[in-house]
């Protein structure tokens, strides 16, 4: 990866979001129309931007303090129609490992269920549920739309989160349907701190702390550009939504010396760290 340090941030830079709801038509880029475990993912809805095509997430809930250790609750309920271009996106958020990864996207609920069926195999509660959830809705419907969130229940009273998160994202459900474009999955996490301990609060293991409950998905892209665009408004926001003082944040950004495409952005001041990812999930 080259790197490529960026001056501080402006104090008058400003990023605009929106936190409602909207069943509008995509945008070139698209519009991602996807909801969230309460207190745990966040996966704002997109909406484009009055002066730009690109979309930026909307301001996230506070999340509790307890939202590590507290699960979700399922919920099984899906739309009863899709909106047109859906594509779909499976999260697996695991609390006690600090993890947080996304799967997708897909033009289908079936093309994820291969990895669903792995992740709960070693969960018996699991299994009964969703063995439950076929039983109710029937496979046919479970293979069409899914659910929303389920907890694989685990050892010592630990949990993995899956949700399937929905987007209106023309390009990317016509790309899908083509071998000749590229498409980029961009995500965001932080703030992520540092593992302290101790009186003096020194830095225990370098490792930053916080992916399970600050990581949520941006939106897909055909371009590195338009990916590149979507980053640079979401760290906007993030920021914005630290209440951070712009004058002491450090901007870097990284790429893949192979010219895959791979890109992220950060931003990091004395305490906390800031991560924008633009990442290929299939060339074009």
């Amino acid at each position: 990866m080259k790197s490529k340090t960026l001056s501080p941030l402006p104090r008058t830079a400003s990023t605009r979001s929106t936190s409602s709801r909207t069943s509008t038509p995509p945008s070139e880029v698209g519009t991602a129309v996807s909801t969230a475990a309460e207190g745990f993912f966040f996966a704002g809805d997109l909406t484009p931007s009055k002066s730009s095509k690109i979309p930026q997430f909307a301001t996230p809930p506070p999340i509790p303090a307890s939202a590590r250790e507290v699960p979700p609750m399922d919920d099984y309920d899906t739309p009863s129609t899709e909106l047109p271009h859906t594509v779909y996106y499976l999260t697996v958020t695991t609390p006690h490992t600090d993890s947080f990864t996304i799967y997708g996207p897909k033009s289908s609920v079936l093309e994820h269920k291969g990895k669903i069926i792995e992740l709960i195999s070693n969960s018996p509660a699991a299994i009964k549920k969703y063995e439950k959830l076929r039983a109710v809705k029937g496979q046919k419907h479970l293979d069409e739309l899914g659910f929303h969130t389920l907890v694989i229940p685990q050892e010592r009273g630990t949990h993995t989160v899956l949700q399937l998160v929905r987007e209106s994202n023309k390009p990317i459900h016509s790309a899908l349907h083509s071998t000749q474009s590229p498409i980029y999955l961009v995500t965001a996490r932080g703030p992520l701190v540092y593992d302290l301990g101790g009186t003096n609060r020194t830095v225990v293991s370098g490792r930053l702390k916080g992916f399970a409950v600050t990581s949520r998905m941006v939106s897909s892209f055909n371009s590195l550009k338009a990916g590149k665009a979507a980053a640079r408004k979401a760290m906007g926001v993030l920021l914005q939504q630290g209440t951070v003082d712009a004058m002491k944040v450090l901007m870097t950004e990284n790429e893949d010396r192979d010219g895959r495409g791979n890109w992220v952005l950060m931003a990091m001041d004395a305490m906390r760290v800031w991560e924008v990812a633009v990442v290929l999930v299939r060339d074009g």
